[in-house]
């Protein structure tokens, strides 16, 4: 339109001249600006001129989306609600459990202003001190994109089958060389896991879900925090034992006991099953790499659940859809 032109010729003469004045100033300016549209299909769409599209574009940053940025999500979400509820003088302090499950399970599709909005409505309407899932008014069920049921398989045929009397599990290349050295008895606790971790995935996957909880999320917390206190909090021991750089796991174990200690460390009651077998798995001491195994034993069994429904196998594993399609790819085949 016209300012676009008027703007174009600014840019390209570097001069100016004021409302009622009849000559030209000399400018010498930065310009900085953003946009949401598609510019490129603007241009194509001729709503957008491309000579001055070409003329702003020499350094372009883009926006990182607030969902895939979920270690920011509880911060800020807590850092609204203290602001909201002095502003508003309410009592609200905290998020419940499940409101910050909630919250870390949406898509935030208007990002960190449809965060604050509503964190703000919630505020608002409070009338305790505790923000349930309840009071958060956003559309919970489009985080896995209105994905369809998913039919849950049987477990029997999942088992492994004995072949010489010794149990065979399809397990990833990186795991194999750790956990052939491991008994093949019962009371194996990398069996155990595998047991473990299929109940889980039935459970999270029953009936009418649509925002399964993030069981490799919770793995991997749940390690962090066994291996920190199995070395009385040593880090470089825990990330070591853990097959993590010390540097990845401080900040893992930062992050964790900062949800721990807000209150926001939610668990289903049917998690706790899984707690003493991670105890018996980190006091393997001879074994490392151990997110990395317990990782891969998890995407196994969760790809081999939820075959093409990519939005609910990230959901399960607590990482976006771009990070567990890298993560597929990567699969030993």
């Amino acid at each position: 339109g016209p300012m676009q032109n008027r703007l174009l010729r600014v840019l390209q003469d570097q001069t100016v001249r004021r409302v009622g004045g009849s000559k030209d100033t000399k400018i010498n300016v930065r310009v900085i600006s953003a946009t949401l549209l598609d510019l490129q299909k603007a241009i194509e769409e001729q709503q957008f001129r491309s000579d001055l599209y070409f003329r702003l574009q020499v350094v372009t940053v883009r926006s990182i989306p607030l969902r895939e940025r979920t270690d920011d999500i509880l911060p800020l979400a807590q850092y609204f609600l203290e602001k909201f509820a002095v502003q508003y003088q309410k009592p609200v302090r905290i998020f419940s459990p499940e409101a910050g499950q909630a919250m870390l399970n949406y898509h935030w599709p208007g990002n960190v202003r449809e965060l604050q909005n509503a964190i703000l409505r919630a505020v608002v309407l409070s009338k305790s001190e505790m923000i349930e899932s309840s009071n958060l008014q956003f559309a919970v069920e489009q985080q896995i994109q209105q994905t369809e049921k998913i039919a849950i398989q049987p477990l029997v045929n999942e088992q492994p089958q004995p072949v010489d009397g010794v149990a065979t599990m399809s397990i990833p290349s990186v795991a194999i060389s750790s956990l052939q050295t491991l008994s093949h008895e019962n009371h194996d606790p990398w069996q155990k896991l595998l047991q473990v971790l299929q109940q889980q995935i039935s459970l999270a996957l029953e009936g009418d879900k649509k925002t399964p909880v993030p069981l490799g999320q919770w793995l991997t917390e749940d390690l962090v925090l066994a291996a920190n206190n199995a070395v009385d909090g040593i880090a470089r021991r825990a990330a070591a034992h853990l097959g993590l750089a010390e540097t990845t796991y401080r900040r893992q174990l930062e992050k964790v006991k900062r949800v721990e200690h807000s209150g926001l460390l939610a668990r289903t009651a049917s998690w706790e099953d899984i707690q003493p077998v991670i105890s018996e798995i980190i006091a393997l001491k001879r074994h490392n790499n151990i997110v990395e195994q317990a990782k891969q034993l998890l995407l196994i069994e969760v790809k081999k659940r939820t075959g093409d429904h990519y939005s609910v196998g990230a959901a399960l594993m607590g990482v976006t859809l771009p990070t567990y399609r890298r993560w597929l790819e990567n699969m030993p085949k």
